[in-house]
Protein backbone atom coordinates (compact mmCIF):
# COMPACT_ATOMS: atom_id res chain seq x y z
CA UNK A 1 0.00 0.00 0.00
CA UNK A 2 1.17 3.35 -0.82
CA UNK A 3 1.72 5.93 2.04
CA UNK A 4 -0.48 8.43 -0.07
CA UNK A 5 -3.43 5.85 0.21
CA UNK A 6 -2.89 4.79 3.81
CA UNK A 7 -2.77 8.93 4.85
CA UNK A 8 -6.19 8.96 2.88
CA UNK A 9 -7.54 6.89 4.44
CA UNK A 10 -6.60 8.14 7.55
CA UNK A 11 -7.58 11.38 7.16
CA UNK A 12 -11.30 9.72 6.11
CA UNK A 13 -11.34 8.32 9.40
CA UNK A 14 -10.53 11.36 11.12
CA UNK A 15 -13.35 13.15 9.34
CA UNK A 16 -15.75 10.80 10.31
CA UNK A 17 -14.85 10.51 14.04
CA UNK A 18 -14.62 14.37 14.39
CA UNK A 19 -17.93 14.64 12.56
CA UNK A 20 -19.61 12.69 14.54
CA UNK A 21 -18.09 14.26 18.19
CA UNK A 22 -19.05 17.64 16.62
CA UNK A 23 -22.52 16.41 16.82
CA UNK A 24 -22.80 14.66 19.71
CA UNK A 25 -21.15 17.28 21.93
CA UNK A 26 -24.18 19.31 20.29
CA UNK A 27 -26.18 18.88 24.19
CA UNK A 28 -29.01 18.01 22.29
CA UNK A 29 -31.57 15.82 24.25
CA UNK A 30 -32.21 12.36 22.54
CA UNK A 31 -34.58 13.34 19.21
CA UNK A 32 -36.27 10.56 17.93
CA UNK A 33 -35.60 9.83 14.54
CA UNK A 34 -37.64 7.06 12.01
CA UNK A 35 -35.57 6.53 8.74
CA UNK A 36 -38.45 5.60 5.91
CA UNK A 37 -35.71 5.75 2.72
CA UNK A 38 -33.83 3.48 1.92
CA UNK A 39 -35.77 0.34 3.16
CA UNK A 40 -35.35 -3.30 2.98
CA UNK A 41 -36.27 -3.21 -0.57
CA UNK A 42 -34.11 -0.11 -2.17
CA UNK A 43 -31.65 -0.65 -4.70
CA UNK A 44 -29.16 1.60 -5.24
CA UNK A 45 -27.20 2.41 -8.37
CA UNK A 46 -23.68 3.67 -7.56
CA UNK A 47 -22.63 7.02 -8.54
CA UNK A 48 -26.41 8.11 -8.84
CA UNK A 49 -28.68 10.61 -6.69
CA UNK A 50 -30.60 9.29 -3.83
CA UNK A 51 -32.73 10.56 -1.12
CA UNK A 52 -32.44 9.70 2.28
CA UNK A 53 -35.71 10.23 4.17
CA UNK A 54 -37.10 10.43 7.74
CA UNK A 55 -39.64 11.86 10.15
CA UNK A 56 -38.81 13.33 13.38
CA UNK A 57 -40.91 14.33 16.03
CA UNK A 58 -38.74 17.38 16.70
CA UNK A 59 -38.62 20.70 15.10
CA UNK A 60 -35.46 21.62 16.35
CA UNK A 61 -32.82 23.60 14.73
CA UNK A 62 -30.62 20.18 15.66
CA UNK A 63 -28.47 18.97 13.08
CA UNK A 64 -27.53 15.42 11.50
CA UNK A 65 -24.35 13.41 10.20
CA UNK A 66 -25.75 10.96 7.41
CA UNK A 67 -23.28 7.90 7.19
CA UNK A 68 -22.96 5.29 5.17
CA UNK A 69 -22.40 1.68 6.89
CA UNK A 70 -22.57 -1.80 6.76
CA UNK A 71 -24.37 -3.46 9.76
CA UNK A 72 -21.76 -6.28 11.84
CA UNK A 73 -24.62 -8.99 12.74
CA UNK A 74 -24.17 -12.23 14.85
CA UNK A 75 -26.61 -15.28 15.09
CA UNK A 76 -28.53 -12.75 12.64
CA UNK A 77 -28.80 -9.62 14.96
CA UNK A 78 -27.52 -6.35 14.74
CA UNK A 79 -24.32 -5.91 17.06
CA UNK A 80 -22.14 -2.98 15.58
CA UNK A 81 -21.99 -0.89 12.00
CA UNK A 82 -18.79 -0.92 10.17
CA UNK A 83 -18.83 2.74 8.83
CA UNK A 84 -18.05 3.19 5.74
CA UNK A 85 -18.29 7.04 4.28
CA UNK A 86 -19.32 10.24 5.37
CA UNK A 87 -22.11 11.41 3.15
CA UNK A 88 -23.41 14.72 4.71
CA UNK A 89 -22.75 16.81 7.45
CA UNK A 90 -24.84 19.44 9.26
CA UNK A 91 -28.13 18.20 8.10
CA UNK A 92 -31.50 19.61 9.72
CA UNK A 93 -33.20 17.55 11.44
CA UNK A 94 -36.27 18.82 10.37
CA UNK A 95 -35.57 18.93 6.77
CA UNK A 96 -36.96 15.27 6.22
CA UNK A 97 -34.98 14.37 3.31
CA UNK A 98 -31.36 14.79 1.83
CA UNK A 99 -30.11 13.95 -1.45
CA UNK A 100 -26.74 12.21 -0.97
CA UNK A 101 -24.48 10.51 -3.86
CA UNK A 102 -24.40 6.86 -3.61
CA UNK A 103 -20.24 6.01 -3.76
CA UNK A 104 -19.04 3.53 -5.84
CA UNK A 105 -18.58 0.31 -3.25
CA UNK A 106 -19.25 -3.14 -2.88
CA UNK A 107 -18.76 -4.98 0.45
CA UNK A 108 -16.43 -7.62 1.10
CA UNK A 109 -16.14 -9.75 4.08
CA UNK A 110 -19.49 -11.40 5.51
CA UNK A 111 -21.31 -8.12 5.05
CA UNK A 112 -23.61 -7.81 1.94
CA UNK A 113 -25.58 -5.11 2.49
CA UNK A 114 -25.37 -1.01 3.13
CA UNK A 115 -27.42 0.69 6.05
CA UNK A 116 -27.78 4.38 6.50
CA UNK A 117 -26.24 5.73 10.28
CA UNK A 118 -28.05 8.93 11.17
CA UNK A 119 -26.27 10.78 14.03
CA UNK A 120 -28.06 13.58 15.78
CA UNK A 121 -26.98 15.25 19.10
CA UNK A 122 -26.95 11.78 21.95
CA UNK A 123 -29.48 9.77 19.15
CA UNK A 124 -28.31 7.21 16.63
CA UNK A 125 -30.52 5.48 14.11
CA UNK A 126 -30.31 2.94 11.28
CA UNK A 127 -32.16 2.29 8.08
CA UNK A 128 -33.19 -1.20 7.63
CA UNK A 129 -30.20 -2.95 5.35
CA UNK A 130 -30.76 -2.13 1.36
CA UNK A 131 -28.14 -3.16 -1.32
CA UNK A 132 -25.81 -0.69 -3.67
CA UNK A 133 -25.41 -2.20 -6.85
CA UNK A 134 -22.78 -1.30 -9.53
CA UNK A 135 -20.37 -0.28 -7.03
CA UNK A 136 -16.52 -1.31 -8.05
CA UNK A 137 -14.64 -0.57 -5.31
CA UNK A 138 -14.28 -3.04 -2.74
CA UNK A 139 -14.45 -2.63 1.33
CA UNK A 140 -14.01 -5.20 3.75
CA UNK A 141 -15.53 -4.67 7.22
CA UNK A 142 -14.21 -6.65 10.02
Amino acid sequence: MSRSFIAIVLFSFMAIAQAVALVKDDNISNIKVTITTPNKTSQWLAGTTQSVEWVSSSNSNATAVVLLAAPILSGGNLVDLCIIRLLKMSVPVSAGKVDVIVPNVTIGGPAKDFMIDFVVGGSQTTSKAFMIIGGTKRFTCP
